[in-house]
């Protein structure tokens, strides 16, 4: 069990091309009361050799090796399972944090006493190796001290914050509903990223860079089934504002316009990968699709337009042919 103020969480599942420049950003933190806790999900390659590497020559640096899970959900799971730090910080294999932003995030900490701190997360790719996105957007002042609810509204319909790299205490992770519970879906830290938020008081921004590797592949290159498994994970934040706002606030109802959109797009990238799913795996997708498409309220759904309110939301039919006309319209086809 580590015993350091800040742990360190990595994933790790055939990170070789990347992990080395991962690890050194830890290790060159100016802030060096840290442990780095790496969890190999059943990678195949060198990953494993170059963890133990640096496991070698700075005890800081832990590991565990894990049977892969599918998701990066279980591996980080496990890693902070295994911390007793007041603080976690969980950083992707492909991405690297700017020397001094553990010690910038801990300075704001104990200048605001938040419970989460976040930096701005920078995207880049070979094409624009010094970043081509930021969030927050440049309309946030991060000089702000704000609550976790407001932070929470910043993350609907659209992400205005980047929560990769953020400094969180330990004691909000024991609140979490879905912490070691098994759950390998993908896309889980959309849900537990509002899940924090939800139970913070404070939460405040620090003047640092996470550097967030955005991989260009189109939509087939790595298309599988657990795809929609981020249709399991919008019921659930549904679920979520409705218990922190209520069932009929503006916040859930603006969760629900989302969610329906979600399930319009799903239901548009099951007609374009057809070629790309088994007969059984096409029928679980469509199970999931028209099950989220009637559990959802759509009562005040599109209230805007009478048109778009019935053919999206009156009929399950009706929404799968006019999903369907869309789809055929603007000629979207599975390339194989």
């Amino acid at each position: 069990m580590s015993k350091a103020l800040v742990s360190v969480i990595i994933p790790v599942y055939n990170g070789e091309l990347y992990l080395r420049e991962c690890l050194e950003s830890v290790k060159k933190q100016t802030f060096q009361n840290w442990d780095c806790i790496i969890v190999n999900d059943g990678s195949t390659d060198n990953s494993i050799q170059i963890i133990k590497e640096f496991a070698a020559k700075d005890p800081r640096f832990l590991y565990t090796s894990i049977a892969n899970s599918g998701s990066a959900k279980v591996p980080i799971d496990t890693g902070i399972m295994m911390t007793e730090s007041i603080w976690v910080c969980v950083v992707g294999q492909d991405d690297f944090l700017e020397p001094d932003s553990i010690e910038l995030m801990l300075n704001r900490a104990e200048e605001t006493s938040a419970d989460i701190i976040y930096l701005r997360l920078l995207f880049f790719n070979e094409e624009n190796p010094l970043g081509f996105k930021s969030l927050p957007e440049d309309s946030l002042d991060t000089s702000l001290v704000v609550s976790g609810e407001e932070v929470l509204m910043m993350t609907v319909p659209e992400w205005k914050i980047g929560a990769n790299g953020a400094l969180v205490k330990r004691s909000l992770w024991d609140k979490s509903t879905t912490l070691n519970k098994g759950l390998n879906l993908m896309n889980t830290d959309e849900y537990d990223t509002r899940e924090l938020l939800s139970n913070a008081q404070i939460v405040a921004f620090a003047n640092s860079i996470y550097h967030y590797r955005k991989h260009s592949e189109s939509i087939t290159a790595k298309f599988s089934i657990k795809y929609f498994d981020s249709l399991i994970i919008d019921k659930m934040l549904d679920n979520l504002f409705s218990n922190q706002f209520g069932a009929d606030s503006p916040q859930t109802r603006l969760v629900r316009q989302y969610r329906l959109g979600e399930i319009i797009n799903h239901q548009t990238t099951l007609f374009k990968t057809k070629k790309c799913l088994s007969g059984i795996e096409k029928k679980k997708a469509q199970k999931l699709i028209r099950e989220n498409y009637s559990d959802i309220d759509k009562s005040k759904i599109f209230n805007e337009s009478k048109i778009r309110r019935i053919l999206y939301t009156k009929s399950y039919h009706l929404f799968i042919t006019h999903t369907y006309i869309n789809h055929l319209r603007k000629r979207i086809f599975c390339k194989e």
